[in-house]
């Protein structure tokens, strides 16, 4: 498993305004996303701090998730509601 800064359409019903966050997202063994919390921002340093945010902006360069592509091994849609 591992995890990445991603942008999720965290309003998850297509039928509602878009509302965006940087999340982690996290990936089960077969590369697929399996969960997302949200992103904080923090570190031992500015160094740190600072790399977190380009990664953050990185992010925004890949295409935004939507609840609908979490469908990994560790993703339990009911939690959702």
């Amino acid at each position: 498993m591992y995890w990445n800064y991603r942008v999720v359409n965290v309003a998850g019903d297509t039928e509602e305004e878009p509302f965006y966050e940087v999340c982690e997202v996290f990936y089960d063994e077969s590369d697929t996303p399996a969960g997302w919390s949200k992103a904080s921002i923090c570190g031992e340093d500015m160094k740190v701090l600072r790399e977190c945010l380009e990664k953050m902006v990185q992010a925004m360069e890949l295409p935004t998730l939507h609840p609908i592509d979490f469908t990994g091994s560790l993703y339990d849609p009911e939690d959702l509601h």
